[in-house]
């Protein structure tokens, strides 16, 4: 149950990639059935208003302060670069929203190509079945978004079963532990989630805003606020971009083959002892039979226990009952061979505790280091196109 947790908190994650990237190559203008872009609309509408005046107002004190004289007036370059500048601003704000618009639409394009590159997006060929929405058959041409992204690899069945095997009290500090790990995923997905959803947010807020940074364009003195609005603007846009690109790396942290396969083989060495010296009549061993000292047993004795067991179980395999279920392992064919077992599992043991630690560290490590990057995404953008 310990590392269930664990699997069940990247498997939480792997199928919210799928949110992820839906949200982010979404059309914005059919999201929600396209509710909330025919608000957006209606708001952009009113604002326009507000914005076709501010740009009068801004023409106005443009020319005054461009024509402290009376002859300069006259001048029919003043005029005319009025006059562009008018058609330009006011064609700006009546189409602006359309404009914006194809902005998203190029920034998600330039997202859908790295995610079908990357093969994190893929077109079904034929009709395939999706286990991760309860087996719905996905008809032919429909776009899958690959939602394990090697999910169900970084969890070794060795370890689920190695963990599930050990004492109480190392139980209970390991379950601690990975409770812990599990919460810091949990916590990193709910805020790559708020970082998409907000991106999302952000660009219909812009968008419906943009008649009044898009009207200051008209002023010399305010065309400032028009610049740094439209970065602004193609930094979100470009967001969706670096996200998935971010995201796809992370993919091949995460997804990682562990090194601690060697636990597939892992057996409770006391119950190893104990089934054993036993004879395997039940599988299970007391405390007693558990701690047994092999060093005050003579070879003697174990061969003829082991001889024992090959009687009783002819295909040379004796059931070992753990916690997962029994284990069916190979009759040691000698004394020495059983001693090298235990050593073996013990060994496995001592070095249990530190394997989950690090391995826990690791993608806690990760996830917090996916959380850190996504939060700057603006700051990445800045960065890499200077904007």
């Amino acid at each position: 149950m310990t590392m269930g947790i664990l699997k069940a908190a990247l498997t939480f994650f792997g199928t919210k990639m799928v949110q992820f990237f839906q949200i982010l190559t979404t059309d914005i203008t059919t999201y929600k059935g396209g509710a909330i872009w025919t608000a957006i609309g209606t708001i952009y509408d009113a604002i326009l208003a507000m914005g076709i005046t501010i740009a009068g107002i801004l023409i106005w004190f443009g020319l005054l302060s461009s024509t402290s004289r009376y002859a300069e007036l006259k001048k029919a370059t003043v005029w005319g670069q009025f006059l562009v500048e008018i058609v330009l601003t006011n064609a700006i704000l009546y189409y602006g929203k359309n404009l914006l618009l194809y902005a998203v639409q190029i920034g998600q394009g330039m997202a859908r190509s790295v995610l079908t590159t990357t093969g994190l997006l893929t077109v079904a060929t034929e009709p395939v079945t999706d286990p991760f929405l309860g087996n719905v058959i996905i008809p032919e041409g429909t776009e899958i978004y690959k939602s394990s992204l090697g999910m169900e690899n970084t969890v070794s069945s060795g370890l689920l079963k190695a963990v599930d095997n050990l004492s109480l009290s190392k139980g209970i500090l390991l379950f601690i532990v990975v409770l812990i790990g599990a919460v810091f995923i949990v916590v990193a997905t709910l805020g790559v989630l708020l970082t998409v959803y907000g991106r999302l947010f952000n660009l219909y807020i812009m968008i419906a805003i943009s008649p009044i940074p898009i009207a200051t364009a008209i002023g010399k003195p305010t065309r400032f606020v028009f610049f740094n609005f439209i970065k602004s603007f193609l930094a979100v846009v470009l967001e969706a971009l670096v996200i998935v690109l971010v995201l796809f790396v992370f993919t091949k942290f995460i997804a990682f083959e562990p090194k601690i396969n060697k636990y597939d083989s892992y057996i409770d060495p006391a119950k190893y002892k104990g089934t054993i010296m036993t004879g395997g009549a039940t599988g299970l061993a007391s405390s007693a039979t558990g701690l047994l000292d092999l060093d005050s047993i003579p070879d003697s004795e174990i061969e003829q226990t082991l001889q024992n067991l090959r009687n009783q179980y002819p295909d040379g395999k004796v059931p070992i009952i753990q916690s997962d279920g029994t284990t069916f392992v190979d009759i040691p064919g000698s004394a020495q061979e059983f001693r090298s077992n235990v050593d073996s599992y013990q060994e496995m043991s001592e070095d249990l505790d530190g394997t989950v630690f690090s391995y826990i560290a690791e993608m806690a490590f990760l996830f917090l280091m996916l959380f850190g990057m996504l939060k700057g995404t603006d700051k990445l953008v800045h960065r890499i196109f200077g904007i």
